[in-house]
């Protein structure tokens, strides 16, 4: 039932008649949400449409789609779920993250099951590119080697210091695998 309101919701936000940003609750709930939209670590801030301050707990929130950039709520410890945006996927692995105060990665394999849990990516420091290199070669490349152009510019993002996703969001290596109706299927 999810899934084709999910893509009816997608579709009208498209031709521009509502809200290109939005929030969809567990409960199905489409919530537009206008800037500025901030995430904290338990919580979505958003203005509405009449320009007042409002929030929703991150824990009551399915999907969020925000400037292009869709954030599935995704479990981040066996007790807690949270906002991850998708950052890239193939056919058989989703990376995604999350930012709190340093960026933490999380890989899956194509039906949401952790492969690679809390990989931090520090930025700003030219202290870090040595190690955010390390990272990437452990961690990223094993699961992504096959998609050059994602490492180059995640790696073009280490050596300028910033966040490794920067200018990346749902990145389609191979064009085979759609991480959101997987989700939305799993959640029914």
């Amino acid at each position: 039932m999810i899934l084709p309101l999910l893509l009816f919701l997608f579709s009208k936000a498209s031709v521009g008649q509502e809200s290109e940003n939005f929030i969809i609750k567990l409960d199905g709930e489409r919530i537009e949400l206008y800037n500025p939209i901030k995430l904290s670590q338990t919580h979505v801030y958003f203005d509405n449409s009449d320009g007042k301050d409002k929030w929703v707990k991150q824990k009551q929130v399915e999907v969020m789609l925000v400037n292009n950039r869709l954030f599935l709520n995704l479990p981040v410890t066996s007790v807690s779920d949270r906002l991850q945006e998708i950052i890239a996927f193939n056919s058989e692995y989703i990376l995604t993250g999350f930012w709190d105060d340093i960026l933490f990665v999380y890989i899956w394999d194509k039906n949401f099951n952790p492969l690679e849990k809390k990989i931090t990516f520090p930025s700003g420091f030219k202290k870090h590119v040595r190690k955010n290199h390390e990272r990437m070669t452990e961690s990223v490349i094993p699961y992504f080697g096959n998609c050059p152009e994602l490492i180059e510019i995640l790696n073009k993002n280490i050596d300028n210091r910033g966040k490794i996703n920067e200018g990346v969001s749902y990145f389609n290596c191979d064009g085979v695998l759609n991480p959101l109706e997987i989700y939305l299927e799993m959640n029914k």
